[in-house]
């Protein structure tokens, strides 16, 4: 019996090594992500490191497509990124998600005149992420309703004094209606918004 467990590991193991390694992962990452939020999804590669005491899945080029009636492209796309779970979460049937990092991702944000958004999916997600980390993000808000649109960066920086959770960093300009506007977000501590009016030269 004993040997029987054993060679029922090895073969457990080989079979995630081979999955890892042969790029077979790339199906089911984006079909287990697509389901989770009901919108299209693609991925170039997806690599699976789950012999470890935190398994992790390294992906490149990940997209996120738009809702139909927000017109064609992505909602959302990912140079590189790392999912980070525990073994502990997984068996108990409850997924944490311990770290969640994007690089370079570019995120199109919309909202009708009825209110509709692109931001709120089909189904909710049952995961609890612990740590988001954001580097060099690109953004892109337009509300039709507000006549608003606005550009400019996200990230995340490192924690306040006093606090452990990583801080949004959100600076953004563009125009509300026809008058230019900045919007600058610092999560979760402030929200600064300032209109800028005519440039006077010299």
């Amino acid at each position: 019996m004993v040997g029987l467990g054993v060679a029922v590991l090895v073969l457990l193991a080989a079979g995630v090594l081979l999955l890892s390694q042969t790029g077979l992962a790339r199906g089911p990452f984006r079909k287990l992500v697509s389901q989770a939020i009901g919108r299209p999804v693609a991925v170039e590669r997806v690599q699976l490191y789950l012999l470890t005491g935190a398994p992790e899945t390294v992906f490149d080029g990940l997209r996120i497509a738009q809702p139909t009636w927000a017109g064609p492209g992505d909602f959302l796309t990912v140079r590189s990124g790392i999912i980070r779970t525990t073994w502990g979460s997984l068996l108990q049937g409850h997924p944490v998600i311990s770290l969640v990092e994007l690089d370079q991702p570019v995120l199109n944000l919309r909202r009708s005149n009825g209110g509709t958004n692109n931001w709120t999916f089909q189904t909710k997600s049952p995961r609890t992420l612990e740590r988001l980390v954001i580097r060099q993000g690109r953004l892109t808000a337009l509300d039709d309703g507000l006549k608003l649109h606005l550009t400019g960066t996200v990230a995340t920086g490192a924690p306040q004094k006093g606090t452990v959770a990583d801080r949004l960093l959100v600076d953004t300009s563009g125009q509300f209606g026809r008058r230019p506007v900045r919007l600058g977000l610092v999560e979760p501590r402030s929200l600064q918004r300032r209109s800028r009016g005519p440039t006077r030269s010299n």
